[in-house]
């Protein structure tokens, strides 16, 4: 394995010739370490990727029954797994693929139960008592369907999905789709009918946004801090669990944790071959004369189409199996205020799945997995705040590969390690000559124009291993599932812009420019975070009823960079007042950041409540830090940078007079253009404009959660909670030149909605800036914010209902949120967004609004699918949220500062749209000879709702123009053939 993880780093010639012998030493000692703890100490049961059994053996009067034969087996499993009850009468199976289930028990003198479709989701645990009658004769009872609906011992608030939820109901078929239906999560966009398929989601986990975990196979897939990282096969899914909140020593972040499986082999042979397809006679529209008075022309899918195909099955039976698949899909979309004939928003994605599956021996599993991705996005950014000349080309291309070994040593130990690689190179292309067309912004309507800015090339590169045991014993008072285990993982965040636009980006006010931002183009930079952490947990029941979780997880998130460059032709510029503002050129030597140590503990206290499952009172709370990724990638010289100046148009051309696209400035050059430096500054090769605090705390998230879950009637699951996440510490540049030295105050007009002057909708506000003497004085420290406290409150309800021997599930939640943050003063311009505000750090510079505010929000979503007579189908898939808190921006133009955006009332007095997006599926199913053949109809938005998603908030002419509705009402025809 430590060889293996050598050869990975050797082939991409990631880590440099001063780095890497110790690297490898690290590599190399984390790994031995992780295999002794596997071999030898008491440890952990891996929740990424299985579920586990549990149960006891008792007779008819309640006294244990020891030796006790458990067997377990399922289509989904190789082989059998065998058990024998101790003295107490239990018997567990601690790490086993999520399927459905035989167990069946035998005793001399005892009728051999069998229970049958015993349900295992994954990273749950299902608990069982086996009552077995005494029998003159040999004698078998077989019990259908009873497989408990409550985890009484995990305190984590979560849902699962099995293939068979995931295919039933109407969805994008992607993992935000699994999100949304998700309670507890919020999306911050909305899928109909594929129309955002083809882009990553944002969304909440209780309230927080980001500090995601998604791991796949048993591997970190996350992009970054919190993106999905890669567009999977909807149809290889196997098995999809969400955990919202409160989840145990595995999960690392404050927000959402997803762990999915891939499909494998069995011993029969198996495949699905699916389509989908819509095109614009499909499409309803949803454009009214309300909506059209505010600049909306409609954003329907013009086409959509998706193929999957899929095989599985043995080589060798209950041995070695394999499962193969590939998906391809288009979405092409209107934009609106886009001619369409001029573009439309473009998506291709060809994915690649493969996994294979080894049982060499009765106690170990051989497992690899591979995937391959192409996406292709020609007009990225298409909005109707940036048109078909200011869009970057995507042409990217995603991998990840991994193996795992588990081992079984005996009823009481479990382990596995896992090692492999994700990534990603992902370009990014300008669609016109920055010579002509230099990229330009409106200040006042977020118009872009131009040249599309700041054209990149991202490579992410996250070579990584884990792993863990599990073990049990009663030894000491009650039972004990302890839990150890390590992650090890380098990632590798590469980063470019490039020079294909320029090194320039002009700022307007109705057409003239204001402001000038110079940037350091082109530079390459390679930003690492290695992580190595340990992990340790205790599931302790004691008695029959009460169950203690506590655990631990260790953290050390050591910040570099290696090697990178600067290659700016903005160099050799002169300033009147600050002399030397060009770029450095050369290579920056690569350097040691920072580390952080952290521990974040974990402790939950589940109660059992009759003692017989159907009751549970569940109370955890947990730490949960930051995933630093590359943020702070700011102090590495090598880093994008940028500089923005006043900017004064002497000679009315609209150009500068030093920007190397229009000027020989080889030989250096004396600007006039330029005023007052509102931020940045150039820095050095050996040092930047960014500098680091030292004492500098690493942010997370505190979580509670306080919950009942009740098994109302037979097969179904209600859940009443309490959630609270406090994040706290969060970080990132602050201009300490500025923050805590506005102490100038001075009034401006607001314009109004109209954002015209002297006209009777005008206001005044009241705002403070930064003394004359700090004009033009910037200092940029990579810190804490000032005033980053957040805090969510959520009351949660969430229903869960299955029906044996059927198809058929309900999964239903209810939110209400309630949040205090600093919202940012942004805007939002993206048509997949449905949030026109985020969370982000801002100055104080508003006396009449505070900078800290509150906000609520609410939701309603439910999926499930019915079997009705003549065995046709009924998919739902529904949300009901309600919109974002906002409020409108006024442009205000700051002595010293420049131009700033301020809120002109608190966010609480307005919201956006109430969103009711209800989507049916009728299907119908043919038996054939050799397999299945379903058609379905897909009905998205049936109300044919044109809820406003997104639009403008800034004060002036583009104020309340639309940028996204949802979408129209829109039929999907379907085609599944399994066999």
């Amino acid at each position: 394995m430590t060889n293996l993880l050598m050869r990975m780093f050797d082939q991409t010639e990631l880590i440099n010739d001063k780095q890497e012998g110790i690297m490898r030493r690290m590599i190399f000692c984390v790994l031995l370490v992780g295999f002794v703890t596997l071999l030898v100490a008491p440890a952990a049961y891996a929740q990424r990727s299985e579920g586990r059994i549990i149960g006891t053996a008792l007779d008819p009067d309640g006294i244990p029954l020891p030796g006790v034969t458990v067997t377990l087996t399922s289509p989904g499993m190789m082989g059998e797994r065998v058990a024998f009850t101790g003295a107490e009468g239990g018997f567990r199976f601690p790490a086993i693929p999520p399927a459905t289930y035989q167990l069946t028990t035998a005793l001399q003198g005892f009728r051999t139960v069998v229970r049958d479709e015993i349900e295992v989701p994954v990273g749950v645990t299902l608990t069982l008592t086996v009552t077995m009658e005494v029998a003159a004769v040999e004698e078998t009872i077989t019990v259908v369907g009873e497989s408990p609906l409550i985890d009484i011992k995990s305190s984590d608030v979560g849902a699962s999905f099995n293939a068979d939820n995931l295919k039933n109901v109407p969805t994008a078929t992607d993992m935000w789709a699994i999100l949304a239906m998700t309670p507890g999560v919020r999306m911050e966009a909305y899928d109909v009918g594929g129309s955002h398929k083809s882009q990553q989601l944002s969304y909440e986990s209780f309230g927080v946004s980001g500090q995601n975990r998604i791991m796949t196979e048993g591997m970190d897939s996350t992009e970054g801090g919190g993106g999905t990282g890669f567009y999977f096969d909807y149809y290889s899914k196997d098995d999809v669990r969400v955990v919202g909140a409160t989840g145990d020593v595995e999960m690392t972040t404050g927000g959402a944790y997803v762990i999915q499986n891939i499909k494998t082999g069995s011993n029969e042979y198996h495949g699905t071959i699916q389509q989908s397809y819509e095109n614009r006679s499909f499409i309803r529209e949803n454009v009214d004369a309300a909506t059209e008075a505010r600049g909306f022309t409609g954003n329907p899918n013009r086409l959509f189409w998706e193929s999957h195909g899929d095989v599985g099955g043995a080589v060798v039976q209950d041995r070695l199996w394999f499962y193969g698949s590939f998906n391809a899909f288009k979405i092409d979309k209107i934009i609106s205020g886009v001619d369409p004939s001029l573009a439309t928003d473009i998506g291709k994605i060809f994915v690649i799945t493969g996994k294979l599956s080894w049982r060499p021996t009765d106690m170990d599993q051989l497992t690899g997995f591979g995937y391959w991705q192409l996406k292709e996005k020609p007009n990225r950014g298409l909005s109707n705040t940036c048109g078909p000349d200011c869009i970057l080309a995507q042409n990217s291309w995603s991998r990840m590969w991994n193996g795992t070994w588990e081992r079984t040593w005996s009823d009481n130990l479990f382990t596995d390690v896992t090692a492999g690689v994700m990534g990603f190179s992902w370009p990014m292309v300008a669609a016109v000559d920055p010579k002509t067309n230099p990229p330009r912004i409106d200040d006042n309507t977020g118009v872009r124009t131009g040249a599309g800015y700041g054209p990149f090339i991202f490579n992410r590169y996250k070579p990584q291993t884990r792993g863990s045991a599990y073990y049990f014993t009663d030894a000491v008072g009650g039972t004990h599932d302890f839990k150890l285990g390590y992650d090890f993982m380098i990632d590798s965040a590469q980063f470019g812009r490039t020079f294909a636009s320029g090194g320039t980006r002009y700022v307007d006010d109705a057409g003239t420019p204001i402001e000038l931002v110079i940037n350091n183009f082109p530079q390459f930079a390679d930003n690492r975070n290695l992580h190595t952490d340990l992990f340790a947990q205790d599931t302790w029941t004691l008695g029959s009823r009460v169950t203690i979780n506590a655990g631990v997880r260790f953290q050390r998130q050591k910040l570099y960079y290696v090697d990178g460059n600067s290659n700016s032709p903005i160099r050799n510029v002169t300033h009147p007042d600050y002399g030397q503002i060009g770029w450095p050129v050369g290579t920056i030597e690569g350097q040691d950041v920072h580390s952080f140590d952290s521990l974040a503990p974990r402790l939950g206290v589940n109660i059992d409540v009759m003692g017989d499952g159907r009751i549970a009172v569940k109370a955890s709370a947990g730490r949960y830090h930051f995933n630093v990724n590359d943020d702070f990638g700011g102090v590495n010289p090598g880093g994008a940078r940028s500089q923005v100046y006043e900017f004064n148009d002497l000679d009315g051309n609209g150009l500068w007079d030093c920007d190397p696209l229009h000027v020989d400035i080889t030989g250096g050059c004396a600007t006039v253009e330029l005023g007052t430096r509102l931020s940045g500054q150039p820095g050095t090769l050996l040092g930047t404009g960014t500098t680091l605090d030292p004492n500098i705390n690493l942010g997370y998230t505190d979580e509670i959660n306080l919950s009942v879950e009740l098994q109302v009637v037979e097969d179904s699951a209600l859940r009443i909670g309490f959630v609270r996440k406090s994040v706290r510490d969060s970080f990132g540049g602050v201009n300490s030149a500025r923050e805590g030295n506005l102490t100038e105050n001075f009034t401006v007009v607001d314009h109004g909605l109209d954002g015209v002057e002297g006209t009777a909708d005008d206001g005044v506000l009241n705002l403070r800036t930064i003394p004359e003497s700090a004009y033009g004085l910037t200092s940029s420290v990579l810190t804490n914010y000032p005033r980053s406290d957040q805090d969510y409150d959520n009351l949660e309800v969430a229903f869960q209902k299955r029906f044996r021997g059927t198809r058929a599930f309900v999964l239903a939640g209810f939110d209400y949120g309630t949040r205090r943050y600093m919202p940012s003063n942004g805007n939002s311009t993206s048509p997949l967004s449905a949030s026109p505000l985020g969370w982000a750090y801002e100055l104080d510079v508003n006396r009449d609004t505070p900078i800290v505010q509150d906000s609520t929000t609410w939701g309603f979503k439910a999926a499930g699918h019915f079997v009705l007579p003549q065995d046709i189908g009924l998919g739902v898939n529904m949300q009901i949220n309600s919109g974002w808190n906002y409020a409108r921006l006024f442009n205000a133009a700051f002595p010293g500062m420049g131009r700033l955006r301020v809120f002109t009332e608190a966010i609480e007095n307005n919201r956006s749209d109430t969103v009711p997006l209800i989507n049916l599926r009728f299907d119908k199913r043919f038996a054939l000879p050799h397999g299945t053949f379903t058609l379905m109809g897909d009905f998205y938005n049936i109300m044919n709702s044109n809820a406003v998603l997104n639009f403008q908030v800034r004060s002036g002419s583009a104020y309340n123009t639309i940028i996204q509705a949802l979408d129209p009402m829109t039929f999907m025809l379907g085609l599944r053939y399994e066999y």
